[in-house]
């Protein structure tokens, strides 16, 4: 009787562990479902990325642009808004921001920061008010200023690209990408021809410092309006050819640039 109720308590414990067990694997399987895998043409521009970051945020490039020259400061500001901000955004699918999206406010503000409009607002404003003399300093002087000033770029630079590559407004989209990736490339570039052109020195801090490489301020600070005004310009002018192509061929929102 007593080795009956065993053997009874043995298989029913064997069977609560197997429907537990498939309760797991279905669950697994919906979540599987709603949270697709990140396929290695996402994960490649994400690596990318985080390579181009440490890059830009470390070592002698980081040395030189805090301390020395300001062209070496202006190539570390490109690669945050213009390499490691879209090759982020390409290698970040849509589903991985859901739980974000749910929070109270966020979803409603994260639909109007990212429209054609208000991204190219906030992303060229932000650049220009943060070249300001007086802000440049203060951010050069402080280094917790400047952190604010370098996630500025690159989150305001993430809004941009992501109105561009998860667009949502159909094929004229891609159409309004092109505008507004040309126009903000003129802007940058007249940015670049102000620093390129200008007869003074509009900070100050790198007089003493730039003469350690064999240039001087206003050279320096020439090299700096070249490197925004050509490297910079020709990156907005691939970009804005990629969209004009998506928006010819007709491809569809929210593929340009990634596949997921």
């Amino acid at each position: 009787m007593k080795a009956g109720g065993r053997e009874h308590d043995r298989a029913g414990g064997r069977e609560d562990r197997k429907t537990g067990g498939q309760e797991l694997l279905t669950a697994d399987s919906a979540v599987s479902r709603s949270s697709p895998p990140v396929l290695p043409s996402s994960r490649h521009p994400f690596y990318i990325a985080l390579a181009i970051l440490f890059f830009s945020l470390n070592g002698w490039l980081h040395d030189l642009s805090d301390s020395f020259l300001f062209s070496a400061h202006m190539v570390q500001h490109l690669l945050l808004a213009l390499a490691v901000a879209p090759l982020m955004i390409m290698g970040t699918p849509g589903w991985m921001l859901r739980p974000l999206l749910e929070l109270r406010g966020v979803r409603s503000l994260a639909r109007w920061v990212t429209r054609p409009i208000p991204a190219f607002a906030i992303f060229n404003i932000v650049v220009a008010a943060w070249h300001l003399p007086p802000l440049y300093n203060t951010a050069m002087a402080h280094h917790s200023v400047h952190i604010v000033q370098h996630l500025c770029f690159f989150g305001t630079a993430a809004l941009f690209w992501w109105a561009i590559v998860h667009g949502r407004y159909g094929r004229i989209g891609y159409g309004v990408a092109v505008l507004f990736v040309f126009t903000t490339a003129l802007h940058s570039g007249a940015l670049g021809a102000l620093f390129t052109f200008g007869s003074q020195v509009m900070y100050p801090l790198y007089a003493d410092r730039s003469v350690a490489f064999g240039v001087n301020a206003l050279e320096d600070q020439q090299l700096a309006g070249l490197i925004m005004w050509v490297p910079g310009g020709l990156i907005y002018a691939g970009a804005a050819l990629l969209a004009a192509r998506a928006w010819i061929i007709g491809e569809p929102t929210g593929t340009f640039g990634s596949r997921q």
